[in-house]
């Protein structure tokens, strides 16, 4: 793999911006320039994306109450597919293009629910058509085998996620989602419309699904199509707690793993990592490819899909015990560094100058002239993110 070159990454995504700027005109531009999509950061799965405002599944484990979202009704977001390209391309933390930021659909409601269905559809195609940027979705919606067929037809790196962390509890748990035989049916659709679905096992509920019931998820997910299953953790907040005491959860098992008081509008998370250990294991008894967070199933699927190796968005073969050492081999990728490209994206971006730049393995230090450099270069968590994104290299400051 060629050497990163930042300035023909800025140029392309210049290019990109001015072409689609044109084609929706001032106003839109102006529209798109204050969405959220235009100012976020990046989650470690990849930038998310609204494809829809609320959610009315009410699952009881749902944080998105807490965040300030609709939990009784659903309506497609505001922006044109071209809208929301626009707006990713002025985001300054975006990078465009298969080795650049992962997008992620549907963690803040269900995108495709009948009613946002089309909309989220015209999101994926826009993305991989116009920036060719990996997609991955998680639903847990019946997806039909015509939506199927078209998703596929879509020919981009698209990596579906399929919830489903119960049989027995679902009905409380998830009280007005699909029942679990319907999602197994959506990863049905979507293996045989030639797409790679992963099973999204999230959350992992301590006393409620880390054990016997996984067997059962596992051996009918993979029966169904799925390649792999993402093991994905909790997060509580008192509101979700008092819902899962309200159905008969006994919570004791959460609470013993929480580091802390649970506050209000304050997600905390529930250390699960020994359950994971446990379900990485099953789970490969049962034909699946374990991984630890979602990014990875992106990664994979691009690999297997296309041949390509795309070092993890999320970093995850530098972080202990997250990477799972799945066939895709990311790790093994990373672009070459050139330390001149390195410290010209530290200057325009951080605006630091860095004094040198040494690569150790995955890790990329950079030292800075003083403490007070240091201090102003770590502030800016989004440009960090972005100088990770274009090295594929945990990111260390120093003075």
């Amino acid at each position: 793999m060629k050497g990163i070159s930042f300035s023909d990454v800025e140029y392309r995504k210049t290019k990109l911006r001015y072409e689609i700027g044109r084609r929706i005109g001032e106003r839109a531009r102006l529209k798109a320039e204050r969405d959220w999509h235009a100012k976020r950061e990046p989650r470690p799965c990849g930038m998310t994306i609204h494809t829809a405002i609320g959610c009315p599944l009410r699952c009881i484990y749902c944080y998105i109450a807490d965040m300030g979202f609709d939990f009784s009704s659903i309506r497609p977001y505001g922006l044109t597919h071209l809208e929301l390209i626009y707006a990713l391309l002025y985001n300054p933390y975006f990078v465009p293009g298969l080795f650049g930021t992962y997008a992620a659909v549907g963690s803040v409601s269900e995108p495709f629910h009948e009613l946002v269905k089309d909309k989220t559809i015209e999101y994926i195609e826009a993305i991989l058509r116009h920036l060719g940027n990996p997609v991955q979705f998680s639903s847990k919606a019946h997806i039909d085998e015509s939506t199927s067929k078209r998703l596929a037809s879509s020919r981009g790196p698209l990596s579906p996620l399929i919830t489903i962390i119960t049989l027995k509890l679902a009905k409380i748990l998830e009280p007005l989602a699909p029942p679990p035989l319907i999602r197994f049916e959506s990863l049905k659709n979507l293996s045989k419309a030639g797409l790679k679905p992963a099973l999204f096992y999230r959350p992992i509920i301590p006393g409620v699904n880390d054990s016997d019931e996984a067997e059962e998820v596992f051996k009918e997910a993979r029966r169904a199509g799925a390649f792999a299953v993402v093991l994905g953790g909790l997060r509580v907040t008192p509101r979700i707690l008092e819902g899962l005491k309200r159905v008969g959860v006994d919570v004791n098992p959460i609470l013993s793993r929480v580091e802390g008081e649970v506050r209000p509008n304050k997600q905390t998370p529930v250390d699960v990592f020994d359950i994971k250990e446990e379900l990485a294991r099953l789970a490969k008894d049962k034909g699946l490819v374990p991984l630890k967070a979602a990014c990875c199933a992106t990664t994979l699927t691009i690999y297997l899909s296309k041949g390509v190796k795309v070092p993890c968005f999320g970093l995850c073969y530098t972080k202990e015990g997250l990477c799972t050492s799945c066939p895709a081999k990311c790790w093994e990728s990373l672009p070459p560094i050139e330390v001149g490209d390195v410290k010209e994206v530290f200057r325009k971006y951080l605006k630091v100058n860095p004094v040198d730049v040494i690569e150790e393995g995955y890790i990329l230090k950079v030292k800075l002239s003083s403490r007070r450099e240091r201090n102003r270069a770590l502030k800016k968590r989004g440009h960090l993110k972005l100088v990770e994104t274009l090295y594929r290299r945990k990111v260390e400051v120093t003075a």
